[in-house]
């Protein structure tokens, strides 16, 4: 029975070292951001909608400041229409500011900036110059030692197209 407690002791520090840490999970979760901003830096639809589909769950719910509900299939073809629009794009960054993590359940707080240029809304012959400042809580669970975006919800978002403010 001597061999019990070495066995106990294993077993806690393995349970232990497959704990992810919050750094970890971040980096993990960062790590898709960076592949989606650069699918939107490239104006690379399909690299966009293939990182959604392979970071959010079938059952995703976007949730935006004025309280609309998007689910998964909304949320790509509105991305879409956004990245189609773009003519180019100066700046792009996703971020997390902060994360909490609780078992296999995190949630964070994601920063959003663009600065691109797009087809000018009133003279379509004509671009316009783009900023997007927003942040959301983002909720994500592990599947099978992956980190998949179950839903998010907006903070804040400010968009100016040639300075004038939108919404």
């Amino acid at each position: 029975m001597k061999f019990a407690p070495i066995v106990l002791t294993l077993g806690l520090v393995a349970a232990a070292i497959a704990i992810e840490s919050p750094a970890e999970v971040r980096a993990a979760i960062q790590k898709q951001l960076l592949i989606y901003t650069n699918a939107i830096k490239a104006k690379n639809l399909t690299q966009v909608e293939s990182v959604i589909k392979a970071n959010f769950t079938a059952d995703f719910k976007d949730t935006d400041t004025r309280g609309t509900i998007r689910n998964r299939e909304q949320t790509i073809q509105a991305m879409r229409a956004n990245v189609s629009a773009l003519k180019t794009v100066n700046n792009v960054k996703l971020t997390i500011d902060s994360i909490k993590l609780t078992g296999d359940k995190a949630t964070t707080t994601e920063h959003f900036i663009l600065d691109a240029t797009m087809t000018n809304p009133t003279d379509m012959k004509k671009t316009a110059v783009l900023k997007v400042d927003s942040s959301w809580t983002g909720s994500y669970v592990k599947k099978g030692g992956k980190w998949f975006c179950i839903a998010s919800k907006a903070i804040k978002e400010t968009v100016t197209v040639d300075g004038k403010k939108l919404g």
